[in-house]
């Protein structure tokens, strides 16, 4: 056994740099589906930062989002937003058939140009967890567009679903305005679902 005996077997550090708090343009590098050392499953948004407001992540920087399928219960709803956000699309026309597509080999994300905004906020448990909002940058007029229709497969129409019942949402809370599903206190900037 040589000194590199191991390498053959090794799996590949998936660690990334993520989004600090602040506004981005970006450009989508790819969208993956793993799973961790740990056995989670996880859907990654890899990007190059095209602009920043971030000292600490300038233009040319390669940044992930990372969302835990296996351990957050707000992991669908997150993807979901992303996925109406990089699609333009409803997100009620959003489905596994499009988070399929976006994960597989063929990378149709690949050089989508959005908007992100990111804030830091307080978990249940006391913790710092930054808040995703991801939005829709048009193409200029003229550009070469894809037809939506090559981009993801047609989704089939259903009803949204209904909003929490209005005793379980504390006075001063209010639907989040990027991302569904989450209520936002903004006297405590708070956020949280119910």
């Amino acid at each position: 056994m040589g000194v590199f005996s191991k390498v053959t077997t090794a799996s590949v550090n998936g660690g990334g740099i993520y989004f600090l708090a602040g506004s981005y343009k970006v450009s989508i590098a790819a969208v993956k589906s793993i799973v961790s050392r740990q056995g989670d499953n996880l859907f990654v948004i890899e990007c190059d930062i095209v602009e920043s407001d971030v000292s600490e992540r300038r233009p040319n920087t390669k940044c992930s989002q990372v969302i835990n399928l296996s351990k957050h219960e707000s992991a669908p709803g997150n993807i979901k937003a992303f996925m109406a956000a990089a699609l333009d699309e409803s997100a009620d026309n959003i489905t596994e058939n499009e988070c399929e597509l976006a994960v597989s080999d063929q990378n149709p994300l690949e050089g989508t140009i959005m908007r992100l905004v990111c804030a830091t906020t307080k978990t249940k448990r006391g913790t710092d967890f930054t808040l995703h909002q991801w939005s829709h940058i048009a193409p200029p007029d003229g550009a070469n567009v894809p037809d939506a229709a090559t981009a993801a497969p047609p989704a089939p129409a259903f009803a949204p679903p209904a909003p929490p019942a209005a005793s379980k949402v504390p006075a001063g809370y209010q639907p989040h305005p990027s991302s569904p599903g989450w209520y936002w206190n903004p006297q405590t900037n708070d956020v949280r679902q119910f």
